[in-house]
């Protein structure tokens, strides 16, 4: 019995979006602080110093999430014999024996297509899915979603290498 080997289908990282997000804030907190920018011709005064502070503060803490997202290495989806899993999306492998389908769809933005990796709840749970996972990509009761902005691979591609290796995973589990 040959065994099979693990192998991972590359996705693109989503730390960067929270990178963009936590440096605009910081940007325009930073210039309320100093001055640059005021509310009805006023600026540099304590209270704006302390407020434009506070919320560069606030803006680093999506800067360093998305950092430590961006440093998540290698991105994508990783297929072992025992199942599959995205450390950008969830915490723990889910095994095989719980995915149920692999479908087309629309994303969970509802306008883009997508890849859904089908996922009872209680798999999902286990999983311990991110929150950025949550926001992005899963759905209590209809798994987790690869859209064509998280996969570079055409979404059929995608599709059909996970269902293959599921389909030779299941196949050697039985053996």
């Amino acid at each position: 019995m040959s065994g099979l080997e693990s192998k991972v289908i590359p996705t693109r990282s989503i730390g960067k979006q929270p990178v963009i997000f936590g440096l605009v804030v910081c940007v325009f907190a930073g210039l309320f602080a100093f001055g640059v920018i005021g509310l009805r011709g006023r600026g540099g005064d304590e209270a704006a110093l302390i407020v434009g502070l506070v919320f560069m503060a606030i803006g680093l803490l999506p800067i360093l999430w998305g950092l430590r997202l961006m440093s998540i290495k290698p991105k994508g989806l990783h297929l072992t014999p025992s199942g599959f899993l995205d450390r950008q999306l969830f915490r723990n492998e889910i095994p095989w024996t719980a995915l149920t389908a692999v479908r087309s769809g629309k994303a969970v933005d509802g306008r883009n297509k997508a890849v859904w990796l089908e996922i009872p709840p209680q798999a999902q749970a286990a999983a311990r899915v991110t929150v950025i996972g949550k926001l992005l990509s899963a759905r209590p009761g209809q798994g987790i979603s690869y859209s064509g902005k998280l996969v570079p691979a055409p979404l059929k591609d995608f599709a059909d290498e996970v269902h293959a290796y599921a389909n030779a995973a299941l196949r050697q589990g039985r053996q």
